[in-house]
Parts: C-alpha cells; sequence; structure tokens
C-alpha cells in the first residue's frame, strides 16, 4: 500500500513502480528488514527503482513523501545494496 501511495506522491511514471514491486518480491523475506519502519522499506526501494528510471527522484524527495530522513534513507540503502549484491 505504501508503494502505490509514495508512487503517486512522487509522479513516478508506472514502470518504475514494476520495477519497485519486482524488487520487492526479490528482498521481502530477508531478514535484514526486521524492525525496520515499513514506510521507511517502501521508500528506499521506490528510491531505487528510480534510480535506474528516467525519472530518478532526489533522496530528499523520497524521503518528504516517506517520513524518514536522508540518513535513514541511506541507511536502508546500504541494507538494499547488500541484500542484491
Amino acid at each position: 500500500e505504501y508503494f502505490e501511495k509514495f508512487h503517486s506522491d512522487l509522479g513516478l511514471p508506472p514502470s518504475v513502480l514494476g520495477d519497485a514491486r519486482s524488487l520487492w518480491d526479490k528482498v521481502k523475506d530477508n531478514l535484514a528488514w526486521q524492525g525496520k519502519k515499513p514506510s521507511g522499506v517502501a521508500g528506499v526501494i521506490l528510491y531505487f527503482a528510480s534510480q535506474n528510471s528516467n525519472s530518478a527522484r532526489t533522496q530528499s524527495e523520497v524521503c518528504g513523501v516517506s517520513g524518514i530522513s536522508e540518513v535513514t534513507l541511506r541507511g536502508l540503502l546500504k541494507i538494499l545494496n547488500q541484500i542484491i549484491a
């Protein structure tokens, strides 16, 4: 549910939402996400997906809609990069 709201708030194209869902399907069962705010996890997944598209959004834009700090986003991004590496 967070994906749709943040995707809409950021004005991203539908392909980014599809990429975010695919990425989430790959990483959702990883225990590294335990104890993390769902809104933060959704934010970092959408941020990552947007960076790999023609509609990149800044960290501050993503943080604004997901309600997390840029420091938190970067921390979650490190976790995501370790999982998919």
